[in-house]
């Protein structure tokens, strides 16, 4: 199916009459755009955190991260090690 000449609507443009108004317009639209969608200085809370207090009764007791890990995950919250020793050089 191709459009008939008659179907074809011509949009004409304004003429640009302030050159530096335009670029500032497009220019602000830019920074806008690649503006960082996450603030990095907002702070994250982690999962871990609403369990601070038993974690850190765990580690006084001398648990290791991997039995710390594992008690998590039997409480429904899956870490990596990793992660666990992130937060306690964090927060511990």
């Amino acid at each position: 199916m191709f459009l008939q000449t008659s179907q074809i609507q011509w949009v004409t443009m304004p003429k640009i009459k302030d050159i530096e108004a335009v670029s500032a317009r497009l220019r602000e639209q830019t920074k806008l755009i690649r503006q960082h969608k996450y603030s990095y200085s907002r702070i994250r809370k982690s999962a871990l955190d609403a369990h601070t207090d038993d974690l850190n009764k765990l580690l006084a007791a001398g648990h290791s991260q991997a039995e710390i890990v594992r008690w998590l995950a039997e409480n429904g919250l899956k870490i990596n090690r990793s992660t666990l020793c992130r937060w306690i050089k964090k927060n511990g």
